[in-house]
């Protein structure tokens, strides 16, 4: 009976005399597209009609930065100063990284330009289906999203109006720098154990997005407009860390609400081919810090 308990003794001697620590995110940089979807026009449409739209658009400005939180306390400059040991051991003194991190330690890379195929199959005179994928190039690598969903829309003789609900399934690539701190309080001349880590991975996430867009459809006017506001809710990154029973945190993640406003003009080049034009104004939230991002766009629409 008596050795039944030597193997149990062993394992909390041993869990207990392992150094527990605490896991904070420094920083990370993600590539990645935020809800970039193409302009869906209600005009004249009509069961059977299959219509095919290619968009092409890119942001001003590719490099959005913000502030999450997680990061460890930093000296009185902003950083977190730590002594070093070895390669993968450093020390933190006491008394030395006092301040909250107040500075920008999360980075988006947003598409230089995208491309994206739409097809909508028109089921009747108020509903139809749609998907579509996008090929996104960000720092010199390919990016691919893709979503699928179902529109319900109505016309009137002089404007038209349409919802549309949706899944969309995009890549992300991160690269992630972490610490792990000896947990314990330190005071006077005393010290704790670093260790730094840094991880690169890619993924696929699922986001879901809604969809209202207003259109003008007055045959007397050389050009007409559309409006369009889209929400979505996106996954910014979702990490896995390999397994330490020794640590308080196993991942990180942070998702965020896109809001996503476009106006613009199009019109029809014949009786089969539609041209618009427009600008997408996108506003969302990184954690502590808000961010926005301005995207313009062209778009053809075939009509079969």
């Amino acid at each position: 009976m008596k050795t039944k308990f030597i193997p149990i003794i062993i394992f909390i001697i041993g869990f207990y005399g392992c150094t527990t620590t605490k896991t904070s995110l420094q920083e990370i940089s993600v590539e990645q597209t935020l809800m970039n979807l193409p302009t869906r026009i209600t005009e004249n449409n009509k069961a059977g009609d299959v219509l095919l739209s290619l968009n092409f658009s890119g942001f001003r400005q590719k490099n959005t930065f913000g502030n999450i939180n997680g990061h460890t306390d930093v000296n009185e400059n902003g950083f977190y100063e730590v002594e070093k040991i070895s390669d993968t051991k450093y020390l933190e003194h006491a008394g030395v990284n006092t301040y909250k991190y107040t500075g920008n330690n999360f980075h988006i890379n947003l598409p230089e330009f995208s491309i994206a195929g739409n097809i909508d199959l028109i089921a009747s005179k108020y509903f139809c289906f749609f998907g579509g994928v996008s090929y996104n190039h960000i720092n010199d690598e390919e990016n691919w999203s893709k979503y699928f969903g179902i529109g319900f829309y109505n016309e009137l003789p002089n404007f038209g109006y349409r919802i549309d609900f949706g899944l969309i399934n995009y890549s992300s690539n991160y690269n992630i720098n972490y610490v792990k701190v000896e947990d314990k309080i330190i005071t006077g001349d005393m010290t704790r154990d670093v260790w730094f880590y840094e991880k690169q991975q890619s993924d696929n996430y699922w986001g879901t997005f809604l969809s209202f867009t207003y259109n003008t459809k007055r045959s007397d006017w050389f050009v007409n407009f559309f409006a369009n506001y889209t929400v979505g809710i996106q996954v910014l990154y979702d990490i896995e860390l390999p397994i330490d029973l020794s640590t308080d945190k196993y991942n990180f993640n942070l998702s965020t609400t896109v809001h996503n406003f476009s106006l613009g003009v199009y019109q029809k080049i014949s009786e089969s081919i539609r041209f618009s034009l427009g600008a997408k104004y996108l506003k969302y939230k990184i954690d502590n810090s808000k961010a926005d991002n301005l995207n313009y766009f062209s778009q053809l629409d075939f009509i079969l």
